[in-house]
C-alpha cells in the first residue's frame, strides 16, 4: 500500500530507530538433501539451519519509504535473503522501506531456512499527534467518555490497553461513528500501533 501523507502535518523524522526483534524460528522440513537419485529428505534442524542475526535498522517518517534494514547470515553454505519470502537475493540489505513490521527471511544451500520479525519504527509521537486526534474525534460528548461507550479514552492509560481495537477500528474505518478520519490520521494511527503503541 502506497502512503501518501502530507508531510507537513509530521513534525519531526526520526532518524535511527532500534527494530523490535520479536521471533527467531527455525522452518523445518523445507531441507532437501541426499542423492538426486534417491529424493532422499533430511529434517532442519539447529546444527543445519542458518543463523539469523540482525545489523541494523533506520526508521523512516510515517510519510515516507526510506527505512532499511540489515541483516547478517551464516552457516552451510550460500545464504540468501528475502523480505516477503518469495523474492531471494544474495545480501541482506533492504532499503526504501515504508514503517511496519517485516518478516525477514534467510536460506541455505540444503534450502533449510530461518526467519525474524523486524519492524521499521517511524518515532511518531502519541503525545503531539495521535492524542489530539483521540480528543478531537474519540473522546468526546456521547462517544467514548465515562458514561458512553467503552473504553473512556479520556484516560490516557485505557488509550494504550485499547490500542489494538483502536488501530482495527480506525483501519476498517468503523470508527468514530458519525465523523470521518483523513486518511493521513488513519495512518499515522497504524504507524503508532506498529511502532508498538508507546507512550511518547
Amino acid at each position: 500500500m502506497k502512503r501518501s501523507i502530507d508531510s507537513s502535518s509530521f513534525p519531526f523524522r526520526p532518524l535511527f530507530y532500534v527494530a523490535t526483534l520479536i521471533l527467531l524460528t527455525l522452518l523445518p522440513g523445507g531441507c532437501s538433501g541426499g542423492s538426486s537419485d534417491d529424493d532422499a529428505t533430511m529434517n532442519c534442524t539447529t546444527s543445519n539451519s542458518p543463523v539469523l542475526q540482525l545489523v541494523s535498522t533506520t526508521g523512516t517518517a510515517c510519510d515516507e519509504s526510506a527505512g532499511s534494514i540489515r541483516v547478517s547470515a551464516s552457516g552451510n553454505g550460500t545464504v540468501r535473503f528475502s523480505i516477503d519470502g518469495i523474492n531471494f537475493q544474495d545480501d541482506g540489505i533492504f532499503e526504501s522501506l515504508e514503517p511496519g513490521p517485516y518478516t525477514v527471511v534467510v536460506k541455505n544451500d540444503l534450502n533449510c531456512m530461518a526467519e525474524m520479525q523486524v519492524t521499521v519504527k517511524s518515532g511518531i509521537s502519541f503525545s503531539q499527534t495521535i492524542l489530539p486526534i483521540i480528543q478531537t474525534d474519540c473522546a468526546i460528548s456521547g462517544c467514548h467518555v465515562s458514561g458512553a461507550q467503552a473504553p473512556d479514552l479520556t484516560v490516557r492509560s485505557n488509550i494504550f490497553s485499547a490500542a489494538t481495537r483502536i488501530k482495527n477500528q480506525v483501519e476498517t474505518r468503523n470508527m468514530p461513528r458519525g465523523r470521518t478520519l483523513t486518511s493521513t490520521e488513519i495512518q499515522h494511527i497504524i504507524c503508532w500501533f506498529n511502532d508498538g503503541a508507546p507512550d511518547n
